[in-house]
């Protein structure tokens, strides 16, 4: 995989198709503030823009100007360390959602376990990412299997929301009644979502970790 990508030209080539899929992360998260809504056997549409939205958007626009901008590697760990941090909080309100002062339904529960899983696991995912271009010294063998390890980190998300994405509908289904469209919706921009955020992220541990050796 080394050799394959750190040649000049196709290494070039995965750094365009990187800040691409950059570009439509960040097209897919404004398109994420739409939300349906069922309220009294009527279903709908809402746009809603939190701070997280709007901070979200903010840090995956810095990493496709970064990228097109070619700076040093080093410099995309300050977008992805305030990314860091996000997930972070995502994990803490998910605690604060999943034990609340009252009691919640068992699909806000669902909701709140996959918000911790989903953001803790992402975490895990870029603190190997970290420890590979932070600390220097490491032995051959761990620096050459950092890249896959990331990789196998970032794969694991995937499985693991459409299980719990799977969940929600059968919930939904047997004890809210949401009409299919609802459910079909809900599970698609997931899912969607999620996918949306580890091709691009994925594509970048290969142009990091495979940069052309200097002549």
């Amino acid at each position: 995989m080394r050799v394959w990508f750190s040649k000049g030209s196709r290494h070039r080539t995965l750094t365009y198709i990187t800040a691409v899929f950059f570009i439509l992360l960040v097209a897919e998260k404004l398109t994420e503030c739409i939300s349906p809504s069922f309220w009294q056997g009527v279903s709908g549409f809402s746009v809603t823009m939190t701070f997280g939205d709007i901070f979200s958007i903010t840090v995956y626009t810095a990493m496709v100007i970064l990228i097109f901008l070619k700076v040093d590697y080093k410099y995309l760990l300050i977008p992805d360390g305030l990314l860091f941090v996000s997930k972070f909080i995502h994990v803490i309100e998910g605690f604060c959602h999943l034990f609340p002062l009252e009691e919640n339904d068992i699909l806000t529960q669902i909701t709140a376990i996959e918000e911790i899983v989903d953001n803790f696991l992402f975490m895990v995912f870029l603190m190997i990412f970290f420890s590979g271009k932070i600390i220097r010294h490491l032995a051959g063998y761990v620096k050459f299997l950092i890249p896959y390890v990331c990789i196998l980190s970032l794969i694991l998300t995937f499985p693991t929301t459409v299980v719990l994405e799977t969940i929600k509908v059968l919930v939904e289904a047997e004890f809210f009644s949401y009409p299919v469209s609802v459910m079909t919706f809900n599970f698609v921009k997931a899912v969607s979502t999620e996918i949306f955020l580890d091709i691009p992220y994925f594509l970048l541990v290969l142009m990091v970790y495979n940069k052309p050796h200097r002549r």
